[in-house]
């Protein structure tokens, strides 16, 4: 028999960038442990994971829902943050062993990457936590019972029209609904007239593009005809001085003249030559293939420090400690990036160069600072370009307000790959339009070429245009952050920032989002008076 719609979906574990386990974890028989003993379902050894007990958690199903028992672990169960020792949980749940130990997030069908989420209903949110998840998905609820419970009243309403006296009440609360209604309607039909009018201008726009390309494409054949014609005269010419003996200089004159005409034959054939649909979709193809060699791979790396330069430790039990022996503690990410200019300017996501300002280092940062006062992180940037394995230290230069944005620097080089004529100042296409993204998915997860690393391409549609967001249906996955979108000509029209996500967290890789290249005026042009540090401080 099938199962019913209304029967809950079963919940496994996500590993956060866990050693040794890339996979989801299944339930076994309803529930798992977790431990450094080998009997425990999921083992997580002890040179590893020091700061995991012999037997650490246990997640037991009860009556369709999961369950978290702490079994009386050293360094205790956090879930979201916080201590507990038994706990229902639910799908977006983080769960990690000690303060310091491996994540663990709780997810129901599909995968989930550590990456940045939004909420169609929430598009001004740049970062959702699991917490603003659960509200949003408790307010879309609220949301469909007050819509239910305005249609019943209008339906009411209708009734009582026909023979049926309404009470007070009931017609305050009809005149109410129907006023919303009204206003609701008046904005939707603005809101069409204005993309009506956008779409009309940029048909416009199109139809003048196409007018003067044919212009252009007549001239050439005109100017082929006359060539033609002046070179076939000038032979005739050339053919009767040689047969009445005409002057040495006559004849060099006319051979000259013949050799530029068809010197100029050549050019105009040449440029009518790109108007061939296989050659505009080569040369289409190589401005975005010129585009991939701009990209960067950006791998962020996070050490803790104290005022004096002492380094932040995993000791041997687990705990943080700062004797020099230890192992130091550093938390690890990559992005993607583009360089706009040959002085070695990088645009990015702010999110992606700045992980001082996360909520999960923030949150370490409060529950070190009572034994380790003083204590700041540090973070150190490296940029890679596509189809190389050199690393050149970036240094972030500016931070936008009001985008996902930064503008980032690495020292020039010579041949310095980096994107030609860039200009912020260009409108998105109109939805239904052909782009390309540009990026590293997954980071260093995914297959390269030894330290050698290779900008991945995705082509797709701008779909539409959400609260001033560009929604695009192409490949997004974690990694590409902070890359390019490109239309069809190569030209940057918007910086991808993230994901597409399901009220339970779970991931739409087809469909992400990008900020428009036009907010970058926040950060571009650079400041002027930039100067490169000296060399020593890059080594």
């Amino acid at each position: 028999m099938a199962a019913s719609s209304n029967s809950p979906r079963p919940l496994r574990l996500k590993p956060l960038q866990v050693p040794g386990f890339a996979r989801p974890i299944l339930l076994v028989d309803g529930g798992l442990t977790l431990g450094r003993d080998p009997e425990n379902n999921v083992c997580l050894k002890g040179d590893v994971f020091p700061a995991v007990s012999t037997f650490h958690v246990r997640l037991a199903s009860r009556d369709g829902e999961l369950w978290l028992e702490d079994l009386g672990s050293k360094n205790g169960t956090l879930v979201n943050g916080e201590i507990v020792q038994e706990l229902r949980l639910k799908a977006g749940d983080v769960i990690q062993l000690g303060p310091i130990g491996p994540r663990f997030v709780v997810v129901s069908a599909a995968p989930l990457s550590e990456t940045m989420f939004v909420d169609p209903a929430s598009m001004g949110i740049e970062k959702l936590s699991h917490t603003q998840v659960e509200r949003l998905v408790e307010h879309r609820n609220r949301r469909t019972m007050i819509l239910g419970a305005v249609a019943g009243t209008l339906a009411v309403a209708g009734l009582g029209w026909w023979g049926l006296s309404l009470s007070t009440q009931g017609r305050e609360r009809g005149e109410l609904a129907e006023s919303a209604l009204q206003k609701d309607l008046s904005e939707a039909q603005g809101r069409i007239a204005e993309l009506l009018t956008r779409y009309d201008a940029r048909e416009l726009e199109l139809d003048r593009e196409q007018q003067q390309r044919d212009e252009y494409v007549r001239g050439l054949e005109d100017s082929i005809a006359r060539g033609e014609q002046e070179a076939q005269a000038l032979r005739t010419r050339l053919a009767v001085l040689e047969e009445s003996d005409g002057t040495a200089s006559d004849i060099a004159r006319l051979e000259a003249s013949i050799a530029s005409a068809q010197d100029e034959l050549i050019e105009h054939r040449a440029k009518f030559a790109m108007f061939d649909p296989v050659n505009v979709a080569a040369a289409r193809l190589h401005g975005v293939d010129a585009v991939s060699r701009s990209v960067v791979m950006l791998e962020v790396s996070v050490t803790l420090r104290t005022g004096d330069g002492a380094v932040l430790n995993i000791g041997p039990n687990g705990l943080p400690t700062m004797e020099d022996f230890d192992t130091p503690l550093t938390l690890d990410s990559t992005g993607s990036g583009f360089c706009v200019s040959p002085e070695g300017w990088i645009i990015t996501n702010g999110h992606v160069v700045s992980p001082d300002k996360q909520d999960d280092l923030i949150h370490l940062l409060r529950i070190l600072s009572s034994k380790f006062p003083g204590i700041q992180p540090v973070v150190k940037i490296d940029a890679i370009f596509s189809g190389t394995s050199r690393r050149h230290p970036v240094r972030v230069v500016g931070l936008a307000q009001n985008a996902d944005l930064a503008l980032t620097k690495i020292r020039p080089f010579e041949g310095l790959p980096h994107l030609k004529n860039f200009n912020h100042e260009v409108d998105a296409p109109i939805p239904g339009s052909d782009l390309y993204l540009f990026g590293f998915p997954l980071g260093n997860f995914a297959l390269q070429e030894e330290r050698t690393v290779i900008a991945s391409t995705f082509r797709g549609i701008l779909s539409r245009i959400v609260q001033g967001n560009l929604q695009v249906d192409a490949g997004v996955h974690p990694g590409n952050s902070g890359g390019p979108i490109t239309d069809s000509s190569g030209r940057v029209i918007g910086v991808v920032f993230s994901v597409q996500a399901m009220p339970d967290q779970t991931a739409v890789f087809t469909i992400g989002y990008g900020i428009p290249i036009k907010k970058a005026g926040e950060i571009w042009p650079p400041p002027e008076n930039w100067k490169d540090p000296e060399p020593e401080e890059d080594d």
